[in-house]
């Protein structure tokens, strides 16, 4: 099993900073990654940024400006297209965060003993939107585990529905019913369900009391199929 990690590092060509925020960000998930048991050598990080990262040497990195969008999601899909192409002879990818910590780590390394390929999906509990679109489930794509071959042929579906307008987690929803191989590891409930902490790129704050507890009930729900 090897750990995919997306990264932007720096995402404006022109900065005047030694070391952006988000590179310390992923260098204290990587430490913390190490600290619970994961080797450095089992972690790959493509990064689409202007400026390489400067990560562990055991650190797999693959950096590569041209697979930056300013489409976030689009670029995070072309990253996962190439991690899937150059890690084609591995059984297995584990995509995580690569700023937010997994809090419930080691019980995801305990459910991937018994799971070679799983997508979550779960109910918008509260998307409370006036479109029906924006209330269905969706797929969780901050975390997922699926062997190469499959996941390069879900990007590949999910690169062709993405655009501005719809969101990653849903494309990935879409993607994952079409694609028959993909389907079966869809999983909509059991005993597991991440819960992470920190600031994504996206300014979600997963350490505030509202997002905590928000992430607590989604755990809860997930284990009763609710």
């Amino acid at each position: 099993m090897i750990i995919f990690l997306p990264s932007c590092s720096y995402p404006l060509e022109a900065t005047n900073d030694d070391i952006s925020t988000r590179e310390l960000e992923l260098l204290s998930n990587l430490r913390y990654l190490r600290s619970e048991g994961i080797s450095y050598n089992q972690i790959v990080v493509v990064d689409n940024g202007f400026r390489r990262p400067s990560l562990p040497k055991e650190v797999k990195v693959i950096h590569d400006n041209s697979l930056f969008s300013c489409i976030p999601t689009i670029g995070e899909a072309l990253m996962t297209k190439r991690v899937s192409e150059e890690l084609g002879c591995y059984p297995s990818i584990l995509k995580l965060h690569s700023r937010c910590k997994l809090l419930n780590l080691n019980e995801l390394l305990h459910y991937c003993q018994n799971k070679s390929e799983f997508i979550f999906l779960r109910r918008n509990h509260f998307r409370f939107s006036r479109s029906n679109f924006n209330k269905c489930p969706f797929a969780e794509t901050r975390l997922y585990m699926l062997n190469p071959l499959n996941l390069n042929l879900l990007m590949d579906r999910v690169l062709e529905i993405l655009d501005d307008s719809i969101f990653l987690e849903q494309a990935f929803l879409s993607a994952s019913y079409q694609i028959r191989q993909v389907r079966t590891s869809l999983i909509t409930h059991g005993n597991f369900y991440p819960v992470f902490g920190g600031i994504s790129g996206h300014n979600v704050n997963y350490n505030s009391v509202s997002s905590r507890l928000t992430s607590y009930f989604h755990r809860l729900s997930y284990r009763f199929g609710l």
